[in-house]
């Protein structure tokens, strides 16, 4: 019963074997075709890929070295129109109200944020869920960081003008 069989799945199975062959090498024929396509697309590729940083480092320079003259260029024609109406350019060199407690108070808070986030990780350790722990403590401890910098801060004499 297996001759019979076997003689019977034989030309059938000779048929789809020569049927894979010529499908497979036309295949291959037409993989090597586009194969070789990409390779000559991509090689272009690879050359741009390869200018990408250079002109990055290109462009920032000459995007600053563009600002810088400008800055310079503008204070220069503000300058000279003051000297043209007869003021004096001194006003350039006066110390702005500035508020120097600014960089006080945010170093305050990223100090407070960056330990909220030491301590949400050791939080999240103990086994308290990873999201609310972060959170929970980056809130906390930046609100103290802002409390003590309230504290802190220099107070300055506000006259008050009772009515």
């Amino acid at each position: 019963m297996c001759k019979v069989q076997q003689s019977i799945l034989e030309p059938n199975l000779h048929f789809f074997l020569q049927t894979c062959n010529q499908a497979d090498s036309s295949f291959r024929q037409r993989f090597q075709i586009d194969s070789l396509k990409l390779k000559n697309r991509y090689k272009m590729n690879e050359q741009v890929v390869f200018l990408i940083p250079i002109l990055a480092v290109i462009g920032n320079f000459a995007f600053l070295i563009i600002w810088v003259y400008t800055y310079l260029n503008t204070r220069h024609k503000e300058r000279m129109a003051l000297l043209e109406f007869g003021k004096d350019a001194s006003v350039f060199h006066q110390l702005k109200n500035r508020n120097f407690t600014q960089p006080l108070k945010i170093g305050m808070a990223s100090v407070g944020i960056g330990v909220g986030l030491i301590l949400g990780h050791f939080l999240s350790l103990t086994g308290f869920p990873e999201v609310p722990a972060y959170i929970s403590m980056i809130l906390i401890i930046g609100g103290i960081g802002l409390i003590l910098f309230y504290r802190l801060q220099p107070k300055e004499d506000v006259l008050v003008n009772d009515v």
